[in-house]
């Protein structure tokens, strides 16, 4: 799997939904606090835990959300849910209209 589109709305300089496309390869260039280093702490946030209480967009009323969206493609053909079960992700309904993992 690799992550091919990330979604961020909410935290830190990015106050409305922001897709960001990713290849293969890419690179992130910009200007200082143009939000290049909170492209990779939203990621870390979405692996790897909550949020800080300073990621949250200063812009927003105090009860906005943070969303993050992650879709991953070059998917699995099949997923074992147990020994013996196989199954894959288009058949468990898991897929949006791009045939990507969205979540």
């Amino acid at each position: 799997m690799r992550i091919n589109k990330v979604a961020i709305q909410g935290f830190r300089a990015f106050k409305e939904m922001t897709e960001i496309s990713l290849g293969r390869l890419t690179t992130i260039i910009g200007k200082n606090d143009a939000g290049k280093s909170s492209i990779l702490h939203a990621l870390d946030a979405f692996f790897n835990g909550s949020p800080d209480e300073g990621d949250f967009n200063r812009d927003q009323d105090s009860d906005a959300p943070i969303i993050f969206q992650v879709s991953f493609s070059d998917l699995p053909l099949f997923v074992r849910l147990e020994e013996g079960v196989d199954t894959n992700l288009e058949s468990e309904n898991l897929l949006d209209s791009q045939h990507n993992l969205t979540i």
